[in-house]
């Protein structure tokens, strides 16, 4: 999607940098939390205990089974939902729409649990509240977007 906005829209190419940490940047702070919070996917968990119960007391999960919250794959999706809805505001059903896909896909493949997705998508309007939000890391984008199109001064 990166290189559809870089081809076919060639005003808005400077935006690209800042999409791509708003969806990858989500992507992998949700893959660090991986790391945080040992949580059984569906897959693998016991659906006759309760929720809590899929959550385990352990440091840097190993297995790939043990790494279900929160969905990188949400967050990513979620944060350039964000981010194209930023920058073409009339597409924001369909881009929320595909994210909400993306979603869905992980749940029914068992993949992830649903407040799995829930928190990857907090986590990617956390990293849209900095890069969109008014911080330090928003007006660097902002003077990094301008300047190709200011002619410079000296």
């Amino acid at each position: 999607i990166l290189v559809i906005v870089l081809v076919l829209d060639p005003a808005h190419r400077r935006h690209v940098l800042r999409l791509g940490v708003l969806s990858l940047g989500a992507g992998l702070l949700s893959n660090a939390a991986k790391m945080l919070v040992a949580r059984m996917r569906p897959y693998d968990a016991d659906m006759n205990g309760t929720a809590l119960a899929t959550f385990h007391v352990e440091m840097f999960p190993q297995t790939h089974q043990m790494q279900s919250f929160p969905s990188g794959h949400t967050a990513a999706a979620v944060g350039l939902a964000i981010g194209l809805t930023w920058l073409y505001p009339r597409g924001r059903f369909m881009f929320f729409a595909f994210a909400a896909i993306a979603a869905s896909q992980r749940w029914s493949n068992r993949d992830h649990f649903v407040s799995d997705s829930c928190a990857g998508a907090v986590i990617a309007m956390c990293v849209a509240a900095f890069v969109l939000g008014g911080s330090a890391v928003q007006r660097w984008f902002d003077r990094f977007e301008r300047s190709d199109k200011e002619p410079a001064t000296r």
